[in-house]
């Protein structure tokens, strides 16, 4: 009883935190943030809605768009119309080319005449705080700062914890599903700063199992306000990954029973925590607003997690797959093979196979919500970036690495003797 009401406690007091961001997001000066969003409007009409970043495939590709979107959105949101601006943002679009709709907004040749209403867009209301510094380039660079200090702060905290061969596992999703990308698009950054945010939180407080499912409780709350559908799976996963990794040693000679509660109470936990959010934003924007918030975000749901007579769940699968580097890919596990071969350490083998089902959660994602992992493939794919990582780190505690220092030295040694 006493967890149900802390957990009650904290989703009251979330919800209150996002409503209150809603509220001062929109008591912000318009005058400023209109004039960065029309000095922002020349570098989406050169790079268009769906540019690609160095790399000129679709991997790597930019999604503009979303991002144009998000920027109608905070150009309308006003304290005169507080209601929808804080629980069903407007938005004016006239065609399918959300750039150019933005530039037609900024001129006022169109109109808002749609309401968003499913989502909380908390990305939305916090990009309008750095439009009041900025444009969209700034913003963008702000991203960029903000997720390199992220990435570094996690390869030192986990690096100190865990060792070399596993941060290096850790981040390989990261580096070879093109994260870069990531650091420079309001929309695909979020669900990378939490993922980052919450790893470094689980790694300080990982001894404490009530105390990472609380967090992974929040993370599913704070996810559900900032994330579009983008790649949810990772801001799930990749705090499981590193919780798993950091307590190897306890599960060794742990209870499968034990082994399971610290796999599924927390991620279920997050997924508690994710659907109240998203629920509890279509209760108060049917309360607040006319728009039919409950209705449409049924439809939603059941639209994004079916298929049309074009595609199959398979189908949906297969299409995120089939965005991997998969030549890339097969290099890299072969060579984190080698060492697991050579030098296999079993002691290991329970943490490992608690990986599996988070290597397993992309796939599962994308079969659930099939309609939208389809359409939108070449960013959701992304959330393989877990998988990629569970599958590294669980070749590298399969390694034993202090054996492989020792052959290493000793190899060393007679090579400089023969010298």
């Amino acid at each position: 009883m006493d967890a149900f009401f802390r957990y009650s406690k904290t989703f009251f007091l979330l919800t209150g935190t996002f409503v209150l961001c809603a509220f001062l997001s929109c008591m912000l000066p318009n005058q400023l943030i209109h004039k960065h969003i029309a000095d922002s409007v020349p570098a989406f009409m050169e790079e268009g809605d769906y540019p690609r970043a160095i790399i000129r495939n679709q991997s790597c590709q930019m999604d503009n768009f979303t991002d144009a979107l998000i920027l109608d959105m905070a150009y309308y949101i006003d304290r005169d119309d507080l209601a929808n601006s804080m629980f069903a943002p407007p938005y004016a679009a006239r065609d399918r080319i959300m750039h150019t709709n933005l530039q037609l907004m900024v001129e006022g040749a169109i109109t808002p005449q749609i309401y968003y209403s499913r989502y909380w867009h908390g990305a939305t209301f916090l990009t309008r705080f750095l439009l009041v510094v900025g444009d969209y380039t700034m913003v963008r660079y702000f991203l960029y700062v903000l997720t390199s200090l992220l990435l570094l702060v996690t390869c030192c905290v986990l690096y100190r914890q865990a060792g070399l061969p596993l941060t290096v596992g850790f981040f390989s999703g990261f580096i070879l599903l093109y994260g870069f990308v990531t650091q420079f698009s309001v929309q695909f950054a979020t669900d990378i700063i939490l993922s980052l945010l919450f790893v470094i939180l689980v790694c300080w407080h990982h001894s404490r199992f009530e105390k990472v499912a609380w967090l992974l409780f929040v993370d599913g709350c704070v996810t559900c306000f900032l994330d579009l559908l983008t790649a949810p799976m990772l801001t799930v996963g990749m705090p499981m990954l590193v919780y798993i990794l950091l307590t190897q040693r306890r599960h060794r000679d742990a209870e499968w029973r034990v082994c399971a509660k610290d796999v599924v109470v927390p991620p279920a936990l997050w997924g508690v925590g994710y659907s109240l959010t998203w629920f509890s934003k279509w209760v108060l924007a049917s309360i607040f607003t006319a728009e039919p918030a409950i209705r449409d975000g049924i439809s939603q749901f059941l639209f994004r997690s079916g298929t049309d007579d074009g595609f199959s769940r398979w189908d949906a699968l297969c299409s995120n797959v089939h965005m991997l580097p998969g030549t890339t890919l097969i290099c890299w596990l072969v060579v984190l093979a080698i060492p697991a071969i050579v030098a296999f350490h079993a002691k290991n083998y329970k943490s490992v196979i608690l990986l599996i089902p988070f290597a397993m959660l992309p796939y599962l994602w994308y079969l659930f919500a099939a309609n939208h992992s389809y359409i939108h493939s070449w960013f959701t794919y992304r959330d393989q970036m877990l998988t990629v990582s569970a599958l590294s780190v669980g070749l590298v505690m399969l390694a034993d690495w202090s054996k492989i220092k020792v052959w290493c030295r000793i190899r060393s040694e007679k090579k400089h003797k023969s010298l």
